[in-house]
This record gives structure tokens, sequence and C-alpha cells, in this order.
């Protein structure tokens, strides 16, 4: 009899002690308990999008890997029975690197030996047109998931479903990243002043370093570069005062099926902070723009037609680290950036690459009328 009653009371308690962790997990629910539908419905596409896009360079670029690997087994027998312990040990560390999908250091880099250093390059110019398409894959993905995640935001607030709201806005944040620049939540009317917070964050242009540029403009020491596609050179917009290209805003549109960009506006920055330029084709709205970084500024861009009677199609913009006291950009991959593609991504033709030599990007030139038909860029010629 004591033995049962024991038994039930242990059962008892048992149940007693579920039921509080059921009640305490129940108190500790409303926190995270609003379920979003609709974004995990945006979310589980996004992922499978990404997931697509990771198999597809992995299928296209395995076989570049696998002869790279080889190349590489076949140097090393070629050094070790030449009897270069140190050159048999580059390349050792750098099929390791390739295993375990590692990048060679800029030090591991200026390092290598000839032999290992030209075969390193090859592959890279093998893998660089992969890799730039898969790039701006992922980009227009990010794009595209960050104006939904935008879209579903406002719809919650509008609804009032705050709790919500919030949620889509935290993913919205950790996609964005600290970096990746923030789509506008709407297109605005197109006015020719900045918004205070772009002109406090830009700062100033370096004082000397302006005197050098405004000292080539007014000496004429100053490049034209290839433009976006043949149609005239009219319009030149080149401050006097000297100034770097920093950014850009744009009204896109569609044309024949695809977005495009049909104007642009160029923004400078001076001694004095940020300053619009010209704008290239009649800014209706301003539905996207792009800022440097601060210290950073325009080095190149990166330009798609569809043909050669098209408006601009899609633009890349290139970002490259100021080098003031040498009055020149710094052009090095651990110095430059990319933005997203803008308009659309290229998909028949190649874009077509203008600056990115290092020299400082002191204006923009081009024919334009109610549309940008092209673009080029205005450098220093030293």
């Amino acid at each position: 009899m004591l033995v049962g009653g024991f038994v039930t009371m242990r059962i008892i308690a048992i149940w007693l002690a579920v039921l509080v962790l059921v009640l305490v997990r129940a108190q500790a629910a409303p926190e995270n308990a609003t379920a979003v539908p609709e974004l995990d419905a945006l979310r589980s596409s996004y992922q499978r999008n990404i997931t697509a896009i990771t198999n597809a360079r992995d299928t296209r670029t395995e076989p570049i890997r696998r002869s790279y690997a080889g190349e590489l087994e076949r140097l090393q027998r070629e050094i070790t029975t030449s009897g270069d312990l140190d050159g048999a040990l580059q390349v050792k560390a750098e099929r390791e690197r390739l295993t375990s999908n590692q990048e060679p250091t800029a030090t591991e880099r200026a390092a290598m030996a000839p032999a290992l250093a030209a075969l390193r390059t090859r592959y890279e110019k093998e893998l660089e047109p992969i890799v730039t398409l898969i790039r701006n894959a992922e980009d227009q993905q990010k794009r595209d998931y960050l104006a939904a995640l935008d879209r579903l935001q406002r719809q919650f607030t509008t609804q009032n479903q705050l709790a919500k709201a919030t949620l889509v806005r935290t993913e919205r944040d950790a996609i964005a990243g600290p970096t990746l620049p923030k789509a506008s939540p709407a297109p605005t009317a197109a006015t020719n002043a900045l918004s205070p917070s772009a002109v406090a964050g830009a700062g100033q242009l370096d004082p000397a370093f302006a005197e050098k540029i405004a000292a080539a403009i007014r000496d004429k020491k100053l490049a034209l570069s290839e433009l976006s596609r043949p149609k005239g050179g009219a319009g030149n917009d080149v401050p006097a005062e000297g100034a770097v290209l920093v950014g850009f805003e744009f009204f896109e549109t569609r044309s024949n099926g695809f977005p495009d960009i049909r104007s642009l506006r160029p923004i400078f920055l001076t001694t004095a902070g940020v300053k619009p330029g010209m704008d290239r084709g009649k800014m209706e709205k301003i539905t996207n723009k792009v800022m440097a970084r601060p210290g950073y500024a325009v080095g190149g861009i990166h330009v798609y037609h569809t043909n050669n009677d098209g408006r601009i199609q899609g633009l890349q913009v290139i970002f490259m680290k100021m080098v003031p006291a040498e009055g020149r950009l710094d052009h090095s991959s651990s110095s430059t950036y990319r933005s997203l593609w803008f308009g659309t991504l290229p998909h028949k033709d190649k874009p077509k690459e203008l600056g990115g030599d290092g020299r400082p990007v002191v204006g923009v030139y081009g024919f334009h009328g109610a549309d940008c038909d092209c673009i080029g860029l205005v450098q220093t010629s030293n």
C-alpha cells in the first residue's frame, strides 16, 4: 500500500513539473508568438533563389577548379624534383587553400614564385566572368528581396499590425547589413537639394586634393573616358572649384520589357561638402541612389546598353579609396568595392567599363535630352 501510494505521488509530482514547464513556456511565448506567413513565404523564395545561384556557381566553376588543381599538382612535382623546398611548400599551401576555399593574402600573393603566380593569375581570369555573373545575380536577388520586404513592412504598418511590421524590419536590416545601400522606400519628387543626412555623412573633400583637381581643370589637364555608347559628347559637367564624383541619383523606368535608367544626377564632393551636378535627362522622380562610403569616391563605372540606339539599361559603380596626399584613388582590390547594379543586370552583351585606373573622376559628360542616352567620365590626365 505504501509502495503504491509512493508511486502515485511520484506520478503526480512529474505531472505537476510538466504542467509548470508548460505554463512557463506559455508565459514566455507571446514575445515571439507573432507568426508572419507572408514573411516566411518571401524568405523561402529568396533562400531558394540564392541556393539555386550558389549551385549554378559551383557547377560552372568546378571544371576550372579541377583544372587548376591538376596544374598545381603538376607544378609541385616539377618543383619537388628540382629540389626547391620553398617553392614546393608554396605550391602545397596553395593546394590546401584551394581545397578549403580560402583566398591567398596580399603577403602570400607577393611571395609567390613566378610560375605559381602565373597559374594563379590565369585561374582567376578564368573564374572572373562566372564570379561576376554570380555576384550580380546575388545582388539582384538581394535588391528584389529588400524591396519586397519594404513593401510588406509598409503594408503591415498601414494595417496597424506593428508587431509584424517590426519583425519584417528586423529581417530587412539583417539582410541589408551595414554596407548594403538601402533602396528608397518610395519614389520622391526630384529636387536639386540632397538630404541633410547625406550631406553630413559625406564629409568634405581635402582642400589640397581639391586644389590639385582645380589646377588640372584650369590647365586643361583632363582626360575623357570612352562614352558608354557612340552618340556625341555634349553636356560636360565639371565643377570648376575641384570636386570628385561620389555618387548618383537615378530615375529608373522600363523599356523593351526591362528596367533601365532614364535619367541620372551626378553627386560631387567638394571642400564645402556634397553638391548635386547637372541632371542628365529629365529627373521626374528619384527611384534610387548610391553614395560612396566616407573616404571613398567613384573610380569607374560599368554601363550596359542592349544596343547602340537605346538609353542606359544598367549601371554599376566602382568605388575606390581616396589618397588625397597623392591626388589619386587607390585602385587595388583591397581598397575597391562595387555597388549593386541599377536598372537591369547585363544579360546579352558585356557592359562597358569606364575609368577604373585610379585617376580621380572629376566630372561627367555625354549626350542627353529628355533621357540620358549615354555617359562618359572626366578624369585628371595624370
